[in-house]
């Protein structure tokens, strides 16, 4: 598995969520995991991938980090 991170502040939860799913539907992949977590600053999005080219695809798109 390829896990990702996105990080955003909490006030644009709905409006990155619905971005995030029109671009995965888009290109037809499938996260194995997505969920999120609120932190201090924000809220912390965790999404894994079977394939290293869509979690790389996903961080380089949102901004977000390849971890693990």
């Amino acid at each position: 598995m390829y896990s990702t991170e996105i990080r955003f502040i909490a006030g644009q939860f709905v409006e990155r969520m619905n971005e995030m799913r029109t671009w995965l539907d888009s290109r037809h992949f499938e996260p194995s995991v997505f969920r999120y977590d609120y932190a201090a600053d924000g809220v912390v999005i965790h999404v894994e991938f079977l394939g290293e080219a869509e979690a790389a695809a996903f961080a380089m798109e949102f901004g977000g980090t390849l971890v693990g």
